[in-house]
């Protein structure tokens, strides 16, 4: 638990950079109202001894009691305002760490979580680490100091009934502490839960269309019914859990109070102590209590923090693979590459996808890969992006194996048009400046005249909600994507599928006017893509492997293209 609580303490002060002043204020200020509340027994002593003995009652004490009094009201609301505003600094930063974090994370990596349980990861878990940090981390410097005092003066003032009090103190927090650790285990499950809801969320969200039209309702809804069972069920033995630690905590801090009341009245009545020492006492007592009860509630906090810690850690400390060779470098804009792969093998899920695959897409010319679904040709393209890792061979661009290059060089020089043809929600522009950079006003007009979009997107603002475009409008916008980048390799995953005869035409043009300047690998279907391709490789066979071919389809060399364990 240790190991635990400190780092979600270095968690925490690693996102305060910027609001350090006022978590240092914020104890500063903390220690003052602990010295204060330290102050107000003695004084208050002062008045009850001048009452008690028929003495005149020293007013300079009233009035130190009222300013001290005022004192720590004025100095724990600094203190709750600093901790609280600090709290909100380190989640806004956490939430920034999550989110770069998601976003340079590996695509398998985000499909194995969900994108549901991410959104959880960002929010709700970050949410645990902001009360984790509100609740204990600078409290506690005021708390302890003010706890310690308090335990030295109640020692000073009648060891006896201490030791009385302290017996169910040391229960309370027991009894709190346990509690926090249960609660820990169960905010890990539900959290876990409340991923798997979110991800159903999305799963129909994103499929709301095709569960409609296959009277998939009730099924939906029947699902995000029981997911939402399980987070209730997660949620209630926390609430259940939670419910009997603060009345066991309150019938002991009580239970020390009334015990308190009568050690200390049985001896005042037996000459052993003063009213005055009594009544010092129990305010020095009820000092006590309250520090105690925030020392618990940090305790508890941290500990239904570490679930939170746990899950976010597993985005933020995962080992992003490095360019083995930083020395390297691509420049954009050069001549067309050539790439060679070279004995690709990989297994996904177990399954050999890719057998010993050799083929090389000459500089400047278009490659077509052909084959059935599933074979790996879409992952023989995600190998160029780095988007995943062959278990043997490798990728060359010219020569230099894709691995040993800085990831961000390497995919400057590459325009890629995926499957899907993926849109973002918002506009066309935003869509076609994934980057944020300022496009080139006269090649995107030039670009949007040549797909025919330029009505169709909203001019050259491109203002229209790119989540409204056919499925055509998206590849043909996708491909204008790809070409802003004035990319030397075009990678092109059916980007004809969707398009009519005309639009295929469109692009076909357009890919030709590229010969000599890009390097094209393309992934299609269609006998017309195929026919004006420079070379066509084929990868397919049956599971365990047969040979496939490179063939070109004018009846050129034909090129061995290793092996594929695709179905």
């Amino acid at each position: 638990m240790e190991g635990i609580v400190m780092s979600i303490v270095r968690v925490l002060w690693g996102h305060l950079a910027g609001a350090r002043g006022r978590v240092v204020t914020a104890a500063v200020a903390g220690l003052l109202a602990s010295g204060a509340a330290l102050a107000q027994p003695l004084v208050l002593q002062q008045v009850i001894e001048g009452a008690t003995s028929g003495a005149a009652i020293p007013w300079w004490a009233v009035v130190a009691f009222a300013a001290l009094l005022g004192t720590v009201a004025v100095l724990t609301g600094v203190r709750e305002r600093l901790v609280e505003t600090a709290a909100e600094h380190a989640a806004a930063s956490l939430r920034r760490t999550v989110f770069s974090a998601i976003v340079t994370a590996p695509p398998g990596w985000i499909r194995r979580d969900g994108i549901g349980d991410l959104v959880s990861r960002g929010t709700s878990d970050v949410a645990a680490l902001r009360r984790a940090a509100a609740s204990g981390f600078v409290d506690v410097v005021g708390a302890l100091v003010l706890v310690v005092g308090s335990v030295v003066a109640l020692i000073l003032l009648d060891p006896l009934t201490f030791a009385v009090a302290l017996a169910a103190i040391g229960g309370a927090a027991s009894v709190a502490l346990l509690a926090g650790k249960r609660i820990s285990e169960l905010t890990d499950e539900a959290q876990v839960a409340l991923g798997r809801y979110g991800n159903e969320i999305e799963a129909v969200a994103s499929s709301r269309l095709v569960i409609t039209a296959y009277r998939g309702e009730e099924h939906a809804i029947r699902r995000g019914a029981a997911l939402a069972e399980q987070v209730r069920r997660h949620g209630e033995r926390i609430a259940v859990t939670r419910a009997w630690v603060a009345p066991v905590t309150q019938l002991a801090f009580q239970s020390a109070f009334v015990s308190v009341l009568v050690t200390g009245g049985l001896r005042v009545a037996g000459g052993g102590t003063t009213i005055a020492d009594l009544a010092t006492f129990v305010m020095f007592f009820g000092l006590l209590v309250q520090p105690s009860t925030e020392l618990l509630n940090a305790a508890v906090a941290v500990l239904e923090a570490q679930g939170a810690h746990r899950r976010i850690e597993g985005v933020t400390a995962m080992e992003r693979p490095l360019p083995r060779n930083e020395s390297l470098t691509v420049e954009q804009g050069g001549s067309a590459p050539r790439i060679d792969f070279q004995g690709i093998t990989l297994r996904v899920e177990g399954r050999l996808l890719l057998d010993d695959v050799s083929f090389t897409a000459r500089a400047g010319q278009r490659t077509v890969i052909i084959g059935p679904s599933g074979a790996g040709k879409t992952t023989l393209l995600n190998l160029v992006e780095r988007f995943t890792t062959a278990d043997a061979g490798a990728v060359l661009l010219d020569g230099v194996s894709v691995d040993e290059l800085p990831e961000a060089a390497l995919r400057s020089r590459i325009g890629l048009v995926d499957q899907a043809a993926t849109m973002r929600p918002g506009s066309v522009y935003d869509n076609l400046s994934l980057d944020g950079r300022e496009l080139d006003a006269v090649l995107l007009a030039e670009l949007l005249e040549a797909f025919c979009l330029t009505r169709t997107v909203g001019g050259l603002e491109a203002t229209r909600d790119a989540t409204t475009l056919s499925g055509g409008e998206r590849q043909r916008v996708a491909i204008i994507r790809a070409l802003l980048v004035r990319p030397d390799v075009l990678l092109l995953d059916e980007p004809t599928s969707g398009l009519d005869a005309e639009s295929e035409r469109i692009v076909d043009d357009a890919l030709q006017r590229l010969r000599g300047e890009v390097t094209i690998v393309m992934i299609s279907h269609r006998r017309s893509t195929i026919a004006a391709a420079d070379a066509v490789v084929m990868i397919g066979g049956r599971p365990g492997g047969v040979a496939s071919r490179s063939v070109d389809v004018r009846g050129r060399t034909a090129t061995d293209a290793g092996r594929s364990g695709g179905d």
